[in-house]
């Protein structure tokens, strides 16, 4: 069983997208209002024997990795064999240029919150008083994968950016207007995932006029498969 990259049927992702995170961040909300969507297709990083109608089941688990569970154990791991392939790729992607960064916002956390202190997460406080995590090659590799694992959750959505080159003074202010948002953020925004199938796998945006970060992703998938022959 190899791991794929599929391109999806955009209206029923664009469906979806619209339907489970349209007014619930802030980034999603503007990101809709300017119509962008429409200028990207979408992906999936998927095993090569997954059935064509499981890859639209987004709110479903177990169909991307069939398991049976004893009836008397109730939670199970969550396997995702795609994790370790978007993880490096979001690494190799901040690493490429000064003017590439990663933003997350998340959903669940607040200034207060103690794993936001606990772990020194440099966030940015959006218009909607969710916090926005931007992260650039100024942060190591592990503090970067440190904002990712602490925002995944509910309605995670990580963005690929590639901002101008003054854009550094973005992140000196603890507050992101939705004037930077929408001058900068979305501008800058060439793709973008989030989390589908129950945690399972990821559900990837690729603007038509930059598709960097899909190479890495396909080089990445293509790095597996010839370790997987030695």
């Amino acid at each position: 069983m190899n791991l794929v990259i599929k391109e999806l049927d955009f209206n029923k992702c664009y469906h979806f997208m619209k339907e489970e995170f349209g007014n619930e961040l802030r980034f999603t909300e503007l990101f809709f209002s300017k119509h962008q969507l429409e200028a990207g297709d979408f992906f999936t990083v998927v095993p090569d024997n997954v059935r064509v109608e499981s890859l639209y089941e987004f709110k479903t688990g177990g169909k991307i990795y069939p398991f049976y569970r004893p009836a008397n154990v109730t939670v199970m791991p969550v396997r995702n064999d795609g994790e370790n392939i978007f993880k490096s790729s979001v690494i190799d992607y901040l690493f490429q240029s000064n003017n590439h960064f990663i933003g997350i916002e998340d959903y669940s956390a607040a200034t207060n919150s103690n794993y936001i202190k606990e772990n020194n997460l440099k966030y940015h406080l959006l218009s909607n008083g969710h916090l926005f995590y931007l992260l650039n090659n100024n942060f190591t590799p592990s503090e970067v994968l440190k904002h990712y694992w602490f925002s995944k959750g509910y309605l995670f959505l990580c963005s690929i950016l590639k901002l101008p080159g003054n854009s550094d003074f973005l992140l000196s202010h603890k507050e992101l207007s939705d004037y930077n948002m929408e001058n900068y953020i979305l501008p800058g925004t060439i793709s973008f995932f989030i989390e589908v199938y129950d945690g399972e796998g990821y559900l990837l945006w690729v603007s038509r006029q930059d598709d960097s970060f899909l190479k890495l992703i396909k080089e990445q998938l293509s790095n597996q498969i010839i370790e997987g022959w030695r």
